[in-house]
């Protein structure tokens, strides 16, 4: 079969990148030609993973049978018409319009509606080939309430054969049915598998390595006026507890609180550091390191990257002994993150705030200073630091650990091994929806 994608792919931070490349290179490894149409080249450099020459070539490299062809629309520096616009959308339907008529697409498919699944929408429309739409969370959560947003995203979904979703909350519920989206139109998807990378042994990490081109993360990968901020705290090395932090810096996941405990464990004498793979809005990012330069100990104890491609997060989470998933209070109740699900996976300590936790679909089989800490109010610094104190303990560290293998046994075996997203795609186009 011939699938035309529109989606993010890294180097393009968060989970929705992670899951389009997952769900191409899937379709591609079982034999289907795969073209992706993307724009991850301009992405914001806060938002911007480090890709090591190696990761590049995974993604854009020329390759063999197994591989996805992906077409960039990069940026172009004017249009040459008043007010400026990239014309972004208008370039990706392009796009979509030229790789069709040499790929001749069985499917077509775009995953988030802006601008994808609208582009994806058009083509369709104008091609008259099938097309398959996937949303996330802040889509169709928040930016169909944009002006002048709704009735795209209405008529791009009233065209489609099938929109791929979870199990629908209440409000999830809504959103899609305010968007039109008919009940013979929903394709329920399962729990997100993890890509193997997450299933092979410990090896040596080398992502700390300042010498090591292939695997050193440059300052300039965020923002320009960020540099300052980060110089001072550059190069220092990691000893003790390494805790990590990982994703977007966000105040509702509790990143000024998590700097305020481990300060506070720093204080009182405990041997701990801080590796730190993150990105973010600018406000958020320049909040928090303006709250590390002011601590007297954490300073000098964390080591902050750029983030990483997807198939690295395995390498940054053996590095830590415990990691941070602390959303609190979040305001998209079907947000959901495989964070906890990777932390798990990797066998190490899963500090979660009560409120994300209980939205897991394992929560029940988890039990606090036995297999995880769960931290009920992330916002009180005295708490966290006394859930914090408990990895700080090799012998109640390694109990922790030791105890969550039975349910990271039962996890793995529930979500399996299959992508979901592309044994979607593949059960649609051979026709059990068509």
């Amino acid at each position: 079969m011939k699938y035309l994608v529109a989606g993010k792919c890294p180097p393009i931070q968060g989970g929705v990148s992670r899951e389009t490349w997952a769900a191409c290179e899937n379709l591609a490894i079982a034999g289907n030609q795969v073209s992706l149409v993307t724009n991850a080249s301009s992405v914001e450099p806060n938002f911007r993973q480090n890709l090591t020459p190696n990761d590049l070539h995974r993604v854009f490299g020329e390759k063999g049978q197994g591989s996805v062809k992906v077409i960039d629309i990069g940026s172009i520096n004017s249009s040459g018409i008043i007010p400026d616009s990239s014309m972004g959308l208008t370039r990706m339907i392009g796009a979509l319009l030229e790789e069709c008529e040499i790929l001749k697409p069985d499917l077509l498919f775009g995953y988030y509606l802006e601008p994808y699944g609208v582009a994806i929408g058009v083509v369709g429309r104008m091609t008259g080939i099938p097309y398959v739409l996937m949303h996330a969370g802040s889509d169709i959560g928040r930016l169909r309430h944009l002006p002048n947003i709704g009735p795209t995203f209405k008529l791009t979904v009233e065209g489609c054969t099938a929109m791929l979703t979870t199990q629908p909350t209440s409000r999830l519920a809504n959103d899609l049915s305010c968007l039109g989206v008919a009940s013979s139109q929903l394709h329920l998807l399962g729990p997100s598998c993890l890509e193997k990378e997450f299933y092979l042994e410990n090896s040596p990490a080398d992502l700390l390595s300042v010498d090591d081109s292939e695997s050193r993360f440059p300052l300039c990968n965020y923002r320009a006026d960020m540099t300052e901020l980060l110089s001072e705290l550059d190069g220092n090395q990691l000893t003790g507890t390494v805790y990590g932090v990982l994703g977007k810096i966000h105040p509702a996941k509790c990143n000024l609180e998590i700097v305020g405990a481990l300060e506070l464990l720093l204080s009182r004498g405990k041997e701990l550091s801080v590796l730190a793979c993150v990105g973010g809005y600018n406000e958020h990012l320049k909040l928090w390191l303006e709250k590390i330069n002011g601590t007297k100990y954490l300073r000098k104890r964390i080591r902050i990257i750029p983030l990483v491609a997807p198939w690295r997060v395995p390498d940054v989470l053996n590095v830590c002994d415990g990691i941070f998933f602390l959303e609190h209070g979040f305001d998209l109740e079907y947000h959901s993150s495989r964070l906890p699900l990777e932390i798990l996976a990797r066998r190490k300590v899963m500090l979660l705030s009560t409120s994300s936790a209980s939205t897991l679909p394992f929560f029940s089989f988890l039990q606090s200073k036995e297999n995880c800490l769960l931290v009920d109010e992330p916002r009180d610094v005295e708490a966290l630091a006394e859930a914090c104190s408990f990895v700080c303990d090799e012998k109640k560290r390694e109990s922790i650990v030791r105890n969550s293998e039975q349910v990271r046994e039962i996890v793995l075996k529930r979500i399996g091994v299959v992508n979901r997203v592309s044994a979607a795609l593949l059960s649609i186009s051979h026709g059990k929806i068509l």
